[in-house]
This record gives structure tokens, sequence and C-alpha cells, in this order.
């Protein structure tokens, strides 16, 4: 975000300043900022499916297919990191998910019943989606 921060100030916007009307402005903008960001904060794609917990991240995913990766060719070593590396980053997602999803429930009664419900799937929860809440760390071993 600094890198950021600094492109954006280094960044000339008398262009968008001198222009005289408000779509030109706009265009000018994004033509401006497009690039910026492009460069500083790329896309990322990744898989969400329905059938996944709420405390797995990309990160987890990947390093599972690592691990798999590993064990399907026999390395044996390498199997055996990945598997602790995923096994922690797990227990570290899993913690970090159910402390925040406690804290939330701190906040009324019937927001607290209707969490437990739904963390022990008795039943879906109404207009809050459990993927939005993932664990956005890094695991880093």
């Amino acid at each position: 975000m600094r890198r950021l921060g600094l492109a954006l100030n280094l960044t000339d916007f008398s262009q968008v300043e001198d222009s005289q009307h408000a779509e030109i402005k706009v265009q000018t903008l994004y033509s401006i900022l497009r690039p910026i960001l492009d460069r500083l904060l790329p896309l990322k794609k990744g898989k969400v499916t329905s059938q996944d917990k709420a405390w797995i991240t990309p990160r987890i995913k990947g390093l599972i297919a690592e691990r798999q990766k590993a064990f399907m060719s026999g390395e044996t070593n390498g199997y055996n990191k990945l598997r602790n590396k995923v096994q922690y980053c797990l227990k570290r997602a899993k913690r970090s998910f159910f402390k925040k999803e406690v804290g939330q429930m701190k906040l009324g009664g019937t927001h607290w019943f209707s969490t437990v419900k739904a963390l022990i799937g008795a039943s879906k929860p109404r207009g809050k989606q459990y993927a939005s809440h993932c664990c956005r760390h890094e695991c880093t071993v």
C-alpha cells in the first residue's frame, strides 16, 4: 500500500484538473490510474466452492495442491514438510476464523443463535456469507 501511495503522490493529475467536462475528467483519471493499479495491485484468480469450509483460503488450497503433487511424485521429504505446513496453516486459519465469529456473536442474542446454528450446520445464515469472513492472512513457516 505504501508503494501505491508513493506512486499516486508522484503522479501528475494536472490533465484531470485542466479538463472542462466531467466525462473527459473521468476518462483521463481512469487512463492515469488504470496502469498504476494494474502494475501495483494485479488481479488474482482463485477458486472458491460451496463445499469449502469458511476458513479455507486460496493460499491453503495452493499448499494442499503442492502437497498432493509431492505425494504423487514420491518426494517423501517434500511431502512431509508440506503436510506440516498445511496442518499449521489450517490450525491458524481455524483459530482466527472462530475467534472472529465468537467476537461477532457478542453483538446480540439473536445474532448469537443464528451464528451458532450456521457454524454447526443446522441452518444457513440469513443474509450473511461466511466466505467473505474467511481469513486473509498468509501462512509463513
